[in-house]
C-alpha cells in the first residue's frame, strides 16, 4: 500500500499562555497551555469552516483544564456533537479534541 501526505495542512498556533483564546478559521492545530488557571479554547464559526479540521491540545506540564466550546454566529448557534452548550473538558488523561467542520 502507498500512503501520500493529504493536500490539507494544519497550521500550528501557540496562543499566550493562560489567556482564552478564539480560533478564527479551521485547518488549525492549537497548543494550550493552562498552569495558572483553567482556559476556554472558543472554535470557529461552523459555516466558515465547513470540511476544515480543528485540533486543541491541552499542553504537557499545564496543571489546569482546557475547555473547548462551540462558536456561533449571529443567527445560529454552533454546535459540538449536535449541542449548543457542550463544553469539552481536556485534561492530563484526556488532552487531545479533534473536529472536522459539518
Amino acid at each position: 500500500m502507498k500512503l501520500s501526505a493529504g493536500t490539507s495542512k494544519l497550521t500550528v498556533l501557540n496562543p499566550t499562555a493562560n489567556t482564552d483564546y478564539t480560533i478564527l478559521s479551521g485547518n488549525v492545530t492549537v497548543n494550550v497551555v493552562a498552569t495558572t488557571r483553567v482556559v476556554t479554547i472558543t472554535l470557529p464559526p461552523e459555516g466558515a469552516s465547513t470540511g476544515e479540521t480543528v485540533v486543541v491540545t491541552r499542553a504537557a506540564g499545564s496543571t489546569y483544564d482546557v475547555h473547548v466550546v462551540p462558536g456561533s454566529t449571529l443567527t445560529t448557534p454552533d454546535t459540538i456533537d449536535g449541542s449548543s452548550t457542550a463544553v469539552e473538558v481536556l485534561t492530563a488523561t484526556g488532552p487531545t479534541w479533534m473536529g472536522v467542520a459539518a
